[in-house]
């Protein structure tokens, strides 16, 4: 509760306080886009263990030992996009984009897998998954599959981006208490918002 972000937990009340929220989490996202997630990055991702990237593992573990809680499974994906992201319903994990790894020094991955970890904690995947869904066209089925109609999707999606935004204040939480240096962690995000490897020398977060 502590670790939550006031504006987070008030947004995700009233949400949850919403007409079929709950449809849409069961129909929707346990049954399958759960699944198709998990297979989509074994087949397509490198799971990161003790025997597999250990030092990243070990960095994903410490994030978690912060946040006391068990380490999420940990993937890391080919791309040229820096991000890293929490994915799944039921059994969440997290997932790293190699361009991060490419930038980021140990700490400031560890800062990044501990935002991503406090989504997990705070329980914010489910519904963090439903906005991107929502986002990317997918809701539009639910009409057609389900029968709730677009005017009752529409006070859902107001409800579920405003909270959107919120929950990234407590994952920004999580992640400076991951890492425990507030000059750093604003450096981290300098770096992830438009910071170049070749011109890390020259960041300035006091400008």
């Amino acid at each position: 509760d502590d670790l939550a972000h006031p504006w987070d937990r008030e947004a995700l009340a009233a949400l949850r306080a919403l007409p079929h929220v709950d449809d849409l989490l069961g129909k929707v996202m346990k049954r399958t886009v759960d699944k198709v997630a998990h297979f989509r990055y074994l087949g397509g991702a490198i799971e990161v263990g003790s025997d597999q990237m250990p030092t990243l593992w070990r960095l994903h573990k410490s994030a978690a030992d912060r946040l006391a809680m068990t380490p999420t499974p940990l993937f890391v994906t080919q791309s040229p996009q820096i991000n890293a992201f929490a994915v799944g319903a039921g059994e969440p994990f997290v997932v790293i984009t190699s361009a991060a790894i490419d930038l980021l020094d140990d700490r400031g991955l560890q800062a990044v897998l501990g935002h991503e970890l406090t989504h997990v904690r705070l329980g914010h995947v489910l519904y963090r998954t439903l906005a991107h869904l929502l986002m990317s066209g997918g809701l539009r089925l639910l009409d057609r599959f389900f029968g709730i109609g677009a005017l009752l999707v529409k006070p859902i999606e107001v409800a579920l981006l405003r909270w959107y935004q919120m929950s990234e204040l407590s994952a920004d939480r999580g992640g400076l208490l991951t890492l425990g240096d507030l000059d750093a962690h604003v450096r981290v995000e300098m770096m992830l918002a438009g910071g170049p490897s070749r011109l890390t020398s020259e960041l300035s977060t006091q400008a």
